[in-house]
C-alpha cells in the first residue's frame, strides 16, 4: 500500500508539492547495479521529484550502501544539504559542521588571552566540503590508485589501543589542528588521508604540499611530471603550496591542516631508506601551532615505501652522466625545506601493497609557550616519536595480521564480494 501511495503520488504533480520531503531528495544508484536498474529508476525520480539530487556512483554496484569505497551516506547527505534542512526544522545541529567547532569537553584560553595573534574565521573563509567523487581522469586514476591499495585506518584510543577506522579521532572538527606524519614514496599517502578525512569525518583538510604539484607547467617539462591534472585536483580538494604564512594563515582560521615535514625528501626517497623520517632540525612548526592553540594529531602510514621497486633512486638519476645536468638545471631554482628534497622521482616498477594509517592521541599545546623553544621542540619530539612507534605498531600489530595483505587474494576477494577485503579483524 506504501509503494501504491508514493506511485500516486509521484504521478500527480500537484499532490508532489505538497508533500514536504520532495524538495530535499537525494537519489542514489550503482552504476554496476547488475540485479535492477537503479540508474534509469533514478533518472525517472529525478524527473518528477523537483529539486530532487541525482547521484551514479561510478564504481558501485547493487548493494551500494554496503560499499564503503564508493559511498559514505553521512557525506553525501550533508553535500545534498539534506542534513542542514532536517536539523534546520528541529533545531538541532547534528550536521558535519561546515566551519569547525571547538572539542567537547575542551576549554581553550583565546590567542589573546595567551598574547598571541589569530581568532575565528568566518564561515564564508572555511573551507567547504568537496564531493569526493571524480571530476577528471587524474582523479579517476587516483581513485583506481585508492582500490589498488584498499588502505585501512585505524586510530589510537586514550588507553593505547588500537581502534578501527577513525572512531579513536575526537578532534577532526576542533580547529585548529595540525596532521603530522611520515610521507611515502610518490605522496599518494596524502590523497588518500584527505578523500578519508572529509568521506569518514566530514573535514575538509587544508594540505601543504610541495609548491611544484600546484604550478601551472612541470619544472621537469617534457617529462610528464607531476601528472597532468595534478594541480587542477590538489587546487579543488583546498592544497595550498607549504610554507610558514600558510601553516600561520590556515591555522589561524581554524581549519584542519594536513603537514608532512620531511616533504619531498621522504616522497623520493633513496634506496635502503624505507620508512626513515628526514624531519627538519628546527622545531617552528609547533612554534607556530602553539601560538595558535592548535592540536597537534601525529600520524603514520606504511605500504607506500614497498609499492614502488626503485631502479634509479633520486641522487643516481643525478649523477647520471646523461640525464643528471638536466635534472640539476631544472630542480636548482626550486624551494628547499628539507635537507636533500630535490625534486627528481625514482625510476622503477609498480609493486602495489596494502596502505595502513594510524592515528595517534592528540597532543595540546594550550600550556605551550609559543616563545618558549625549549617546549616547542619537546612537543615536535614527542610527535615525531608517535610517528616512528606508530609505524611499527602498524607493521607488527596490524599488516602482519592482515590475511588480506596480500595483491592477489586481496583483489580476488574484492572481485567476488565487490567490498573492500577486511582487515585482520573484520574491519575495513
Amino acid at each position: 500500500d506504501g509503494a501504491e501511495a508514493v506511485r500516486k503520488a509521484l504521478d500527480s504533480p500537484s499532490r508532489i508539492s505538497k508533500i514536504s520531503w520532495t524538495s530535499r531528495t537525494l537519489l542514489l544508484a550503482g552504476a554496476r547495479d547488475l540485479v535492477l536498474p537503479s540508474v534509469d529508476e533514478t533518472r525517472r525520480l529525478a524527473a518528477r521529484l523537483p529539486n530532487a539530487i541525482r547521484k551514479v556512483l561510478p564504481g558501485a554496484a547493487h548493494a551500494s550502501l554496503d560499499d564503503t569505497r564508493e559511498l559514505n551516506l553521512r557525506l553525501e547527505l550533508d553535500l545534498a544539504g539534506i542534513l542542514a534542512a532536517l536539523t534546520e526544522e528541529r533545531g538541532t545541529s547534528t550536521s558535519v559542521p561546515k566551519v569547525p567547532k571547538e572539542p567537547i569537553g575542551a576549554t581553550r584560553p583565546s590567542a589573546e588571552s595567551k598574547g598571541r595573534a589569530g581568532g575565528a574565521a568566518d564561515a564564508a573563509d572555511s573551507p567547504r566540503l568537496v564531493d569526493p567523487t571524480p571530476t577528471s581522469t587524474f582523479e579517476s586514476w587516483l581513485s583506481q590508485m585508492r582500490r589498488l591499495f584498499s588502505p585501512v585506518f585505524k586510530s589510537v584510543a586514550d588507553d593505547g589501543s588500537l581502534r578501527d577506522d577513525l572512531d579513536g579521532l575526537d578532534v577532526a572538527h576542533a580547529g585548529p589542528v595540525l596532521f603530522v606524519g611520515n610521507h611515502q614514496l610518490f605522496g599518494f599517502d596524502g590523497p588518500l588521508i584527505v578523500e578519508e578525512l572529509l568521506r569518514e569525518r566530514g573535514v575538509m583538510l587544508t594540505a601543504l604540499v610541495y609548491p611544484p604539484l600546484l604550478a601551472d607547467s612541470s619544472p621537469l617539462s617534457p617529462l610528464p611530471y607531476p601528472l597532468p591534472g595534478t594541480k587542477e585536483a590538489f587546487q579543488r580538494f583546498n592544497a595550498k603550496p607549504v610554507s610558514a604564512r600558510a601553516l600561520f594563515k590556515a591555522l589561524a582560521a581554524k581549519e584542519s591542516v594536513l603537514l608532512f615535514p620531511g616533504g619531498a625528501r621522504e616522497v623520493f626517497k633513496r634506496k635502503n631508506e624505507m620508512y626513515k623520517l628526514f624531519w627538519p632540525d628546527d622545531s617552528d612548526m609547533m612554534r607556530i601551532a602553539a601560538r595558535l592553540n592548535a592540536t597537534v594529531v601525529p600520524f603514520s602510514g606504511i605500504g607506500g615505501d614497498e609499492s614502488f621497486s626503485i631502479a634509479l633512486d633520486s641522487q643516481e638519476l643525478l649523477d647520471a652522466p646523461a640525464v643528471g645536468e638536466f635534472f640539476k638545471s631544472r630542480v636548482e631554482p626550486l624551494p628547499s625545506f628539507v635537507d636533500g628534497d630535490v625534486f627528481v622521482p625514482p625510476l622503477g616498477a609498480i609493486t602495489p601493497s596494502r596502505h595502513y594509517f594510524l592515528f595517534g592521541r592528540p597532543i595540546s599545546t594550550t600550556e605551550i609557550d609559543a616563545s618558549n623553544r625549549t617546549e616547542c621542540q619537546s612537543v615536535y619530539n614527542l610527535a615525531r616519536d608517535a610517528v616512528e612507534e606508530g609505524i611499527v605498531r602498524l607493521q607488527e600489530e596490524v599488516r602482519s595480521r592482515d590475511p588480506y595483505n596480500d595483491l592477489i587474494k586481496r583483489t580476488a576477494w574484492e572481485a567476488v564480494y565487490g567490498v573492500q577485503a577486511p582487515s585482520a579483524n573484520g574491519s575495513y
